[in-house]
């Protein structure tokens, strides 16, 4: 047990299976040299379906500059140390971390250090081309002004502008900021920019929220956290990217509870967010207060103002602090995410414990109600659906897309055991076919089918939930894909 408001959580690996069915997992990692930790950072690496951790603290120090992966396919499942090189950033807690899939690289920005020193430094971490070792760099930023150092705050990055957006967060503790800025990077290289972004109806100052970018409607997503007044109900605003900005708070279905330091990724294959855990109240107020076991989806396609929530039952286990990825590129649709605190009397003093189990849960688009099953510790692989179309008639096969969700193209791989007629469409939610890709007679063996992501008008067409069907000879396979 730890009295300390910032204690440890074990060395525990989560896993959720966002699929048609499935179940919870818990199994500790099993690198030797790997510590559990809370308030650190993680990102999912795209380019290489690996889950990406660094810094934190074990309840009683910042935790060392090493790196962390667990790759998510393969024979892998460990956490190993990434070789890097350069200068990192100090150790730090409560900082963030977003990754540029086009520049390779993670950008670590603020945080503090366990006395309370905040940052306002941006490293970045550029992954090699090759072995995908890391390049540790401090961001030489340019600007007439600079946002003033801050931790518990939010941070997206936005690919079509090429830039990093933070919001709000904390420098001493006891205020609660709503600026929001962004770090511009240039096309063709060069020193990146920092400038307010000034936008109306921004939510109030806040720390210890959460934010995602959602790719389909090109806005970033700002999400309850502590406020200088005291809300019970948690709170959604969308800032969009193109065009003017202009702060909208979302209206509910449904009543979900506010909380702080809370676990929320999207889920780019069933287009909504799953939120878990966190705190109840604020960590740094007088009274500490439980952390959560909850699970939610939160579909953003309600409407221009509204959201939609699913309460996923039973919940996972409690946690806060934790950091998670959504795994989509190896095919499972899951959520995985590590560390976090817990605690041990909701009632008493900030008491924490580590966490140290393993679950695997099963969530279907809706609703997303599955079956929480402990695992032996001993299990070290990820487990779920290898294919989301198996069938007993093997003359037809259709693997999965890559890259998967895609922005300019993506190709799956055919396979005929026997010559026959098909006709390949590309078709979206409602039924209505966009694209027809081929309509002929194919050859015995292997062949790839490409989609640019247009319509067969040559426009292109909105990013969201598309379909591959394949048809003929009585056979019929089909496999989802996401334009983003």
């Amino acid at each position: 047990m730890r009295a300390s408001p910032l204690a440890a959580v074990g060395p525990a690996i989560l896993v959720t299976l966002l699929s048609s069915s499935a179940a919870f997992m818990s199994s500790p990692a099993s690198s030797q040299t790997f510590t559990g930790r809370s308030e650190h950072v993680g990102v999912y690496d795209s380019r290489r379906q690996r889950f990406i951790v660094w810094g934190g603290t074990d309840g009683t120090n910042t935790l060392d500059q090493v790196v962390w992966k667990r790759d998510l396919v393969g024979t892998g499942g460990l956490w190993t140390p990434l070789n890097t090189t350069g200068s990192p950033p100090a150790e730090a807690i409560q900082c963030t971390a977003v990754y540029d899939s086009a520049g390779d690289r993670v950008l670590v920005y603020g945080g503090r250090t366990l006395t309370g020193n905040p940052s306002t430094n941006v490293h970045a971490l550029t992954f090699a081309p090759g072995n995908g070792n890391g390049t540790w760099q401090l961001v030489a930023a340019q600007g007439a002004g600079f946002p003033a150092p801050r931790w518990l705050h939010s941070a997206i990055w936005d690919p079509d502008g090429r830039r990093m957006i933070v919001f709000g967060g904390t420098q001493d503790g006891t205020e609660f900021r709503n600026d929001t800025w962004q770090l511009t990077f240039p096309l063709g290289g060069g020193a990146p920019t920092w400038s307010e972004l000034v936008a109306p109806g921004a939510p109030s100052g806040r720390r210890g929220h959460a934010a995602i970018y959602d790719p389909f409607r090109k806005q970033m997503v700002v999400m309850s956290g502590h406020e200088a007044v005291t809300s019970s109900t948690f709170k959604v605003w969308t800032l969009p990217l193109i065009g003017t900005p202009t702060w909208t708070q979302r209206t509910h279905w449904g009543q979900v509870a506010a909380r702080s330091e809370f676990l929320a990724v999207f889920d780019p294959g069933f287009d909504r967010v799953i939120i878990h855990g966190g705190r109840s109240r604020d960590l740094y107020a007088a009274n500490c207060s439980s952390t959560m076991s909850n699970l939610y989806a939160m579909y953003l396609n309600a409407g221009d103002t509204q959201v939609g929530w699913t309460y996923c039952v039973p919940g996972p286990p409690q946690k806060a602090s934790q950091t998670g990825v959504f795994d989509w590129e190896t095919g499972t649709n899951r959520l995985v995410w590590f560390g976090g605190r817990r605690d041990l009397d909701p009632f008493g003093p900030c008491n924490f414990d580590i966490v140290d189990e393993t679950v695997q849960r099963t969530l279907p688009f809706y609703p997303c109600d599955g079956i929480n099953t402990i695992l032996p510790n001993t299990a070290s692989k990820f487990s779920g659906p290898a294919s989301a179309e198996p069938s007993l008639d093997t003359d037809l096969r259709l693997s999965e897309g890559k890259p998967n969700p895609f922005r300019s193209s993506v190709s799956m791989a055919l396979s005929l055991d026997r010559s026959m007629p098909l006709r390949i469409e590309i078709f979206d939610v409602s039924g209505r076919v966009v694209r027809v890709l081929a309509d002929r007679e194919f050859t015995p063996g292997e062949h790839a089918v490409e989609w640019n992501g247009r319509g067969d008008s040559n426009e292109r067409v909105p990013a969201g939930v598309y379909w591959y069907r394949v048809r003929g000879s009585g056979l019929e396979r089909t496999q989802r894909v996401v334009l983003l």
